[in-house]
């Protein structure tokens, strides 16, 4: 599981909520 898009996307889609909105805005764009 250590290899692949998956773990990350989940990292980070995770972070998402803690991080401000801008940050999201930011993410996506």
């Amino acid at each position: 599981m250590s290899r692949g898009p998956l773990p990350s996307q989940l990292c980070l889609l995770s972070d998402l909520p803690a991080r401000p909105q801008g940050d999201k805005v930011r993410f996506l764009g």
